[in-house]
């Protein structure tokens, strides 16, 4: 295989592990990943950055798996180090972040992220979402700031303001019918 396709194979891998987050091994979770489901990438353009090891599909970009979708206007998963080798055994082991950038629409159970721009670094499995107007919606509840950080390993949440836009939440309480 040669050495772009391996790359190419690796990103598509890790955007897998972004798109599903694995839950707690042995949770009731684990078997309802859609491991058995395609992912479609669409883009204007794809290039990769030979000697920097980065591949960035950029212009009107859709990647979909099932019912999960990024739309972004770029997005670029870059790698550590010097490009992985066919033993490699664990994909997020060669990537070190990826950064999906310009009007991004992040879509997964039943909550819409948007923000201009979003990162996710392997090492501390941490996705932050920057930016003006950083959203996250779930049915009629949405929260919103300056940076939003979730922290994979632990599910923590943290949303940031600065001086020209505030933290904000907006909660509609369920009626003791909908409970």
């Amino acid at each position: 295989m040669s050495h772009f396709h391996f790359k190419f194979y690796i990103g598509i891998a890790v955007l897998i592990a972004i798109m599903f987050p694995r839950a707690p091994h042995g949770s009731a979770a684990d078997s309802s990943l859609p491991t058995d489901k395609q992912i479609v990438i669409v883009a204007d353009q794809l290039e990769t950055g030979g000697s920097e090891s980065y591949i960035e599909f950029s212009g009107n970009v859709q990647a979909t798996q099932d019912t999960t979708s990024i739309n972004a206007d770029s997005l670029k998963i870059y790698y550590k180090g010097q490009t992985a080798t066919a033993n490699t055994t664990n994909t997020q082991d060669s990537i070190e972040k990826i950064i999906a950038s310009g009007n991004v629409i992040i879509n997964m159970d039943q909550r819409t992220a948007t923000t201009r721009r979003a990162v996710y670094t392997t090492a501390d499995q941490k996705l932050v979402l920057s930016g003006k107007n950083s959203k996250i919606t779930s049915g009629k509840d949405q929260i919103s700031g300056a940076m939003i950080t979730f922290y994979r390993q632990s599910g923590r949440v943290k949303v940031e303001g600065d001086k020209a836009q505030r933290v904000k939440a907006i909660i509609y309480p369920q009626s003791p019918q909908t409970r």
